[in-house]
């Protein structure tokens, strides 16, 4: 075999395959859609025996997307193994080949299938011809972020504006979802990210050091990563909570070396890493979430799509990634890649007036022309995690501006909707988003390529989730969170029919359905064709729960629904307050006009001097007795059945509300 440019043969083959000296040259362009423009001006224009970093990508392709079991850790499982089978088949011969040239640093690509490697300039035409290479690309360099500075302002206002205090006020904290960042590395000593770092040899990948703790020392970046972690899942050592996402736990991949630079075939190595961790497919270690504030920055306005692989492949087995839109702005068409590649969710910048930030890179998308960003947070002055760590017990911290910091926001916020629901597929967990996202631009139509669907609210996108059953769990349309008959009275039936419906894409089984709780004797359940009931995608059953009781009073149960294979419940409360029917008497002078069993119904149709009378029993009632047109009633209580006489005294265990007109009370105990 010869080497083009040379004028000795190479002393090994590689196969059968024999490379006549002739039918090359250094300038050949036989293979000239195989080698990218970039790395081809470089061959020609260098020593043909310099070497060059190449990345050799490999036709054949696993198909991932026929692996679509809802089981998330069934289905990284195959998708990982397949594309390690599919890489180690196909890749023998090439490795085969460059074992016996002056090859160096050989290293398996699998999540993309190719093939990263040092050689000499003159082979990269050989390689470039043989069986079943797609194409030969250059290696590059791409370059960390920085923190770019910002001024001092209110402590943690950006939290705040997207909402993330009312889902920990419900609990809804990011517990249970792992989340990791494609950066700089992270400062683990930092008391605001120490306590929910995952641990262990799964949790840090450091391509550079032999460091086995995370880190963050990146040459230029003033702890970009460290700033982004902070962003996503900080606590509150600082006296305020840092992050929207407190409850999760993080691990990071480290990007870029200590001077600030990563190869493209580091990237590629760290999304291999982010799918599998420690290198079994069979462990399920894989982060939920991974945030990509990085990006081509010396290339606003590019399509470049070298990590599109990578990035199906990690949607495909459920993991959701959140890549910052770019700094390129104000002008239009500045959109970066990978945040414009297809399957990346790009989010742009926006300043506590709720002003898009001028850096923030604009749409439309250079590849293919579609809206961008998707959405925007808050990215200007965010108070950061800095790599100062706690001296003396005080913690320091910066403030910094940029889309990398309004990135981590929206994975904080798919963070919090996760823990929610944890089946919500990185789809389901964008669409809330956008769909529940603040027009601040209005009047101006979303998506629109300033700032996509809007301001993140991740408050209402999870009502939004709530609402519209995007969960693998039975829905109640209408009640998702609890149902109140009202008012029953002891000698009326009160029915309602419930409907579950199966909301995941797959056969859902609904083992039973009870009713649970203090009162349940008063409440039951007919109608059922839910019992054992398998249902397909889409699929509903119905049952009928029905109020039956003969004693007044709150009352208070749940229904109680057992579904799946591996059995989970679903409650949800039932609630009502039984009351005695005509129990209550509406006079004008002497002459009873109407008979009542709430007296707030019976207030409302009074006039001036209406007398109300209650019968001698116990209300559970709150009548609000103020309605607005100064009216002048008695309230009096204790009567007998016919409403003749007083035998003693009402309670109403409620409060009883009097702001406008006049009220005159007589024998009733409040409680």
């Amino acid at each position: 075999m010869f080497y083009p440019g040379r004028a000795a043969c190479c002393r090994n083959c590689f196969g059968l395959l024999i490379f006549l000296c002739s039918i090359f040259s250094l300038n050949s362009v036989s293979h000239a859609g195989l080698i990218s423009p970039e790395l081809g001006d470089i061959v020609a224009a260098g020593r043909p025996s310099g070497e060059i970093q190449v990345i050799i990508n490999l036709a054949d392709k696993a198909d991932i997307s026929s692996f679509r079991d809802k089981d998330k850790k069934q289905r990284r499982q195959k998708i990982v193994s397949g594309l390690r089978a599919r890489a180690e088949l196909s890749q023998r011969p090439l490795h085969s080949f460059l074992n016996r040239t002056a090859a160096k640093r050989i290293k398996s690509l699998w999540i993309k299938n190719a093939v990263a490697a040092t050689i000499p300039a003159d082979l990269v035409p050989v390689i470039a011809g043989l069986p079943g290479v797609e194409s030969v690309v250059l290696d590059s360099v791409i370059s960390a972020p920085v923190v770019q500075a910002g001024a001092a302002v209110a402590a943690e206002w950006n939290i705040d504006r997207i909402n993330a205090p009312a889902l920990w006020a419900a609990g809804i904290t990011g517990s249970g979802v792992v989340v990791a960042n494609m950066d700089t590395g992270v400062h683990v000593t930092h008391p605001d990210l120490l306590a929910s770092y995952r641990g262990g040899t799964n949790s840090w990948y450091d391509p550079y050091t032999p460091s086995t703790l995370p880190y963050d020392q990146a040459g230029g970046s003033s702890g970009h990563g460290t700033g982004t972690m902070g962003v996503m899942v900080g606590g509150d050592a600082g006296g305020t909570s840092l992050g929207v996402a407190p409850g999760a736990q993080w691990i990071a991949a480290k990007l870029f070396d200590d001077f600030g630079s990563a190869n493209t075939s580091d990237v590629h190595a760290a999304f291999q890493w982010l799918i599998d961790p420690d290198g079994n497919p069979v462990t399920a270690d894989a982060p939920d979430i991974v945030n990509a504030s990085w990006g081509y920055r010396d290339d606003p306005g590019a399509c470049i799509t070298e990590f599109e692989p990578d990035i199906a492949a990690l949607k495909t087995a459920g993991i959701a990634l959140i890549f910052s839109a770019g700094n390129a702005g104000p002008n239009p068409a500045t959109s970066v890649s990978p945040a414009n590649n297809a399957g990346a969710f790009a989010v742009g910048a926006t300043d506590i007036s709720n002003t898009i930030a001028s850096f923030s890179s604009r749409g439309p998308s250079a590849c293919g022309g579609s809206f961008f960003p998707h959405v925007v947070a808050p990215g200007v002055n965010i108070r950061l995690a800095s790599l100062g760590g706690c001296p003396a017990g005080s913690c320091d911290y910066t403030t910094g501006s940029g889309t990398s910091f309004a990135a981590p926001h929206v994975s904080g916020a798919m963070a919090l909707l996760l823990s929610a629901f944890p089946s919500l597929t990185p789809a389901e967990l964008e669409t809330a988003l956008q769909q529940t996202a603040i027009n601040i631009g209005a009047p101006v139509t979303v998506p629109n390529v300033t700032y996509g669907y809007g301001l993140i609210d991740v408050s209402a996108a999870l009502t939004y989730l709530t609402t519209h059953g995007n969960i693998s769990v039975p829905e109640m349309p209408g009640f998702p969170a609890a149902f109140d008959y009202g008012y029953v009275e002891t000698t009326v039936q009160s029915s309602e029919t419930f409907t579950v419906t199966n909301r995941s894409g797959s056969n859902l089984t609904v083992n039973s359905v009870t009713i649970t709780g203090a009162d349940a004797a008063d409440f039951s359940i007919s109608a059922n064709s839910c019992l054992d009931m398998i249902l397909p995608a889409s699929g509903s059953c119905t049952f009928t729960i029905t109020v039956e009781s003969t004693t007044a009073g709150p009352k208070n149960a749940a229904i109680n629904i057992n579904y799946g294979s591996t059995p989970a419940d679903l409650s949800v409360p039932l609630s009502c307050t039984v009351v005695v029917p005509n129990s209550i008497g509406r006079f004008q002078g002497n002459t009873l006009v109407a008979t009542y069993s709430v007296i707030q119904s019976a207030y409302n149709d009074c006039i001036s001097s209406d007398v109300i009378r209650l019968r001698s029993l116990t209300w559970y009632e709150s009548p609000d007795l103020n309605s607005g047109f100064d009216v002048d009633i008695s309230l009096l209580g204790g009567y007998d059945t016919a409403f003749g006489y007083q035998s003693g005294f009402t309670t109403i265990k409620g409060t009883l509300t009097i702001s406008s007109g006049s009220v005159t009370i007589g024998n009733i105990i409040l409680e």
